[in-house]
Formats: C-alpha cells, structure tokens, sequence
C-alpha cells in the first residue's frame, strides 16, 4: 500500500497575522466578572473567572505565566489558595452576552447565590444558610455559637438540633448549577390556581430551572412565594423555587424529576404512562389501586431471618402505613387519587420517607406525581415545600 505524502506544518496565519508554530501557544480565554456584559456582581468570588469558547494562537514570549482554573467543587476542597488559583462555575459568551447556566440556587433572606469568600451560618432547625449581617448579626456575634436558629426559626419556636461542641462554620456547599433547557420565565403565585392557569393558557413545557428568584444575570428577583409554576404534556404543578431539575430516571415513564438543592432526600418525579383507562376509578377503589402502583415505594432487598423488633413484622426491615387516602374531584370532575404515606426502614435513615402520590387519568395516559420528603427534614419546614407540590398538581 503506498504510504500518503504529507507535509508538517511549521507556519500559519490566524486573523490576518503570520506565526510560526514553535513560537506559539494556543490560550484559551476566561473573564473576569468586571469584563463581561453586567460587571461584577455582589456573589462574585474575588477569585471567580468565566470561562469562554474564545481561543487565540499567542506568542510564547507573551505569556507571563499560567494559572490553574478550578470548579467550585475543587476549589472549595482547597487546603490552601494560591496566588495563581482561580475557580469557574459560569461561561460567557462574549458575541451574545449570554451566561450558561443563567440560574443557580440562591441562599439567605437577601436570595444570593454562594459567594465563597463570603462568611455563611447555617441555621440548625430550618438548616438554610446565611449572611449573619443580613439578619441583623455580625461574624463575631454567630462564630461562638453552637446552636444557632435564625430570627424566624426562634419567632416560631423551633429548636436548634446541633450537636454540643460543635460551632458554626464556613459555607462549604456545592452550587450544583447544570445546563438547562431554554425556559419561560413565569411569575409565581401559590396554590392550585397557579398550575391551573398554566394548563388553561397552553404554555409550552418549560423546566423552571432554578426559578425566577434565582435568575442571577436578570433584574431584580419578583418572586418571594417559594415555588415556580411548571407546565408539562397533559399537566401542571408548583416546583419548590430552591429545588433543582435531576436526570435521574427512577421508574419507566419519568417526565420530570427534580430534588432539594440541599438533600437529595427530598424530591418529586412525575410519571405518564399509556392505560386504556378512561379515569382513574377504572382501577378501582383507592386502596387496590396502590397495590397496582406499590413499585413507587421501592422493595425490600434483604433477605435473612430477623426478629420482631422496632415494630417491624419478623424477617422485615421495612414498613410502610398510611397515614391518609382521599378520593378528590377538581372543578372540572375529574377524579384523583391522593395518598400520603410514611416508609420506615430499619436502619432508621432520616427516621423514614413521607410519601406524596397524586394520580389521575386523561387522554389515555395515566399521571402520577410522588412527592419525598425525609421524615426530619418533614417536621424542619420541608412539609411545606412537599404539601405546596403534591396539591398544585392538576391534569389537562
């Protein structure tokens, strides 16, 4: 086989200037906030960049030296932060001025998201983090205390669950900003309304993202309710604003999934699957239709023999009771299955799940809606976020 003449390159031009190829080095660009279309924002780390698309074939003589540009994730896990440390969560796109992602989740009463140079203090009976200075406190004040509640959590009487000796500390989270599809932004109100109006106007399925609160390169956040209106195929439902969308695929048919930014415990997944049903009562009664959806709970992987303990039944280690079964109609009269059930396990994870199944039938497809909740989490304010979710939730 003849071998293929080729020729090394040794020069070329790039924008109108000749280079040689040994003498160069291809460099790509990152921003700094001040540079780009908004300017330096109040969440902006001092070390922060942007990274671009935008690559330059320079000089080697021009290079002063190199930096190494970080995640957050590795930046945060840092021992020590070097001169020439730098960390990333954003790209710029500098012919457009658009950001990806142009949401993350946000933090504390003035609704920022994570600035690592910024002092944070979590609270221990609400667990949300915040800027000491932004609920009338300094550092100094908060830095000492074990057990520390925020303003609201102490109007309302929760407790603090800290472990004594242990002391407040520094932030270190993870901003679990992802891609997003393109989305339309809607102004969130609370309650069963909201979702209705999303079917009735036809909006286009959108993913909600982080929520308009959290649109971080917009103006000002208009949205103070806790929840974001989402729009699918067939249904409609309020999203908790601080949860963020989850690729996971738990049960065949998941439509959308998202999870609590801060415990991946909490989520909500939404499922359509074809039935030659024309209602939900074509199932039957509330109670045999949960045993037709039962696999939402998940099942037992042990196997052994154990005895009668923590009110599990012999060989068991695990235990579902239902705490409530409704059988409910909307305005149009369409009839839904609403259950809320507690799941134990013996190892007593999270002291259980609660779990809220929402179901209907329409068009030949069957809807479910499960909403998890950690049991702690539950009695700590999550309760809202789960109930908000499971009765917003209407089909077309």
């Amino acid at each position: 086989m003849k071998g293929k003449k080729t020729h090394k390159l040794t020069n070329f031009n790039h924008n109108g200037v000749n280079y040689k190829l040994k003498d160069c080095i291809l460099v790509a660009w990152f921003y700094r906030p001040e540079e780009a279309q908004g300017g330096r924002k109040q969440f902006h780390g001092e070390k922060e960049l942007f990274k671009s698309e935008h690559l330059d074939w320079c000089l080697a003589v021009t290079i002063e030296g190199k930096c190494q540009v970080h995640s957050l994730r590795a930046y945060q896990a840092l021992k020590k932060v070097e001169l020439t440390d730098y960390f990333t969560r954003f790209t710029y796109k500098p012919t457009t001025h658009e950001f990806r992602p142009d949401r993350v989740p946000v933090y504390c009463v003035c609704e920022l998201p994570y600035n690592p140079d910024a002092y944070m203090v979590q609270c221990e009976a609400c667990e949300d983090w915040f800027h000491p200075q932004c609920i009338g406190y300094t550092q100094a004040q908060v830095e000492p205390i074990k057990n520390f509640t925020c303003p609201e959590c102490q109007q309302a009487g929760r407790d603090a669950k800290r472990i004594p000796g242990v002391t407040a500390a520094r932030l270190h989270v993870v901003v679990r900003a992802q891609a997003e599809e393109p989305a339309v932004a809607r102004r969130a109100a609370l309650g069963l309304l909201a979702g209705a109006a999303a079917l009735i106007t036809n909006t286009p399925s959108s993913e909600a993202a982080f929520g308009e609160a959290a649109r971080v390169f917009g103006g000002k956040a208009t949205n103070t309710s806790g929840f974001i209106p989402y729009s699918g195929e067939g249904f409609a439902l309020l999203l908790p604003a601080r949860w963020n969308p989850s690729k996971e695929k738990d049960f065949p048919g998941v439509q959308l999934r998202y999870e609590d930014n801060g415990d991946a415990v909490n989520n909500l997944t939404v499922i359509v699957q074809k039935t030659d049903k024309t209602s939900i009562e074509g199932y039957g009664a509330p109670d045999k239709f949960l045993g037709d959806v039962s696999f939402l709970l998940g099942e037992q992987v042990f196997k052994g023999d154990t005895i009668s303990e923590g009110g599990f039944q012999p060989n068991k280690v695990s235990a579902a009771s239902l705490l409530d079964v409704q059988s409910a109609k909307d305005k149009n009269g369409k009839t839904y299955y609403k259950y809320e059930i507690l799941t134990r396990s013996a190892d007593g994870d999270e002291g259980g799940r609660h779990q809220l199944i929402n179901a209907a039938v329409s068009n030949g497809n069957l809807y479910l809606l499960k909403v998890q909740i950690g049991d702690k989490r539950w009695f700590k304010g999550a309760k809202k976020d789960g109930e908000g979710t499971f009765n917003s939730f209407v089909v077309a």
